[in-house]
């Protein structure tokens, strides 16, 4: 009897050393075992959306484990890198036993979390990209200025100079980007406006057309020095207009462009003669005004409108 006992207790122990020792498939996964298995399963990237960064395993501890006779629970903290960000991870792992494959790493999640240091800035690229496509097209194109990072504290600020090119103006800006480290990725925040100009020569060769206000204007061209552009214009209102040419006065306040009243003048059925006074603004995102004044039997308009007294005033 006590042959056979010693004989069993022989066999426990051997079937233990087989499944904690030595190279075959029973045995307990070790710390370059699980490396090796996550690498595999792809729990060495980051992913953030359709974002894939991958990472190397610099080192893998085991906290504490818990290992049954078909299961393990492995609580490890593993340090990762790559060139622009260091972490470390808290995954709790789950291992199943199967009879034919040994141990398969089931599934893995945080226990506590991950704390990320960036090595790096902003990317460029990925910033100027993100400008141009995230924030409804407000750019056409940007280039960086100046770029101020704190990496002890996470944080940084890139200021651009960008341009959106409008049909008729181009508005140039100049905008910092406040950005955070967070989860392992440099996240944008908020935008401050830093200076903004409008040039307004992409109008020459532009017309502007209004049927509900009754006028026709092309813009022939356009003196920035000296505050004047060449307008040609017809009122559509009657069969006998003709095209008039003048040149006026316009004036910038505030990214709008404001052009002196224009006016024309024509006589109805019954001979009575009419005059027309246009007043024209152009807005920063390139949209037009026109509005249109009749003035019945006389000419001297004393009201210029919101353009007049712009020019009155800033000119």
């Amino acid at each position: 009897m006590k042959k056979y006992m010693k004989i069993t207790l022989i066999m426990i122990f051997l079937g233990m050393v087989f499944l904690t020792a030595g190279c075959g498939k029973g045995r307990v996964p070790k710390e370059k075992d699980i490396i090796q298995d996550l690498e595999e399963a792809g729990y060495n990237e980051i992913i953030r959306g359709s974002k894939h960064i991958e990472m190397n395993i610099d080192s893998l501890k085991i906290d504490r484990q818990r290992v049954d006779e078909k299961e393990m629970r492995t609580y490890c903290i593993i340090d990762m890198h790559n060139e622009d960000v260091k972490a470390t991870l808290y995954y709790e792992l789950y291992y199943v036993y199967y009879d034919k494959d040994g141990w398969h790493l089931d599934d893995c999640m945080e226990w506590e979390k991950a704390e990320y240091t960036p090595l790096s800035g902003v990317n460029v690229q990925e910033a100027i990209d993100e400008l141009l496509t995230e924030y409804d097209y407000r750019y056409s194109e940007a280039e960086l200025v100046r770029e101020e990072t704190d990496l002890d504290a996470c944080e940084a600020q890139l200021t651009f100079e960008t341009r959106k090119y409008w049909d008729n103006c181009t508005v140039t800006e100049q905008i910092t980007v406040a950005y955070s480290f967070e989860r392992g990725l440099w996240k944008s925040g908020d935008i401050a406006s830093e200076t903004k100009s409008v040039d307004f020569s992409p109008l020459v060769g532009k017309t502007y057309k209004s049927e509900m206000e009754g006028i026709e204007v092309n813009f022939i061209a356009m003196d920035e020095e000296n505050k004047t552009i060449t307008l040609e214009y017809l009122g559509l209102f009657h069969d006998d207009a003709t095209w008039q040419q003048k040149t006026v006065r316009y004036v910038v306040v505030d990214n709008i462009m404001y052009i002196e009243r224009v006016y024309y003048s024509f006589t109805d059925f019954f001979g009575y003669l009419y005059y027309g006074g246009v007043e024209l603004w152009v807005n920063e995102t390139g949209a037009g005004g026109i509005k249109n004044h009749c003035l019945i039997l006389y000419s001297d308009d004393t009201d210029k409108g919101v353009s007049g007294q712009m020019i009155e005033q800033y000119y």
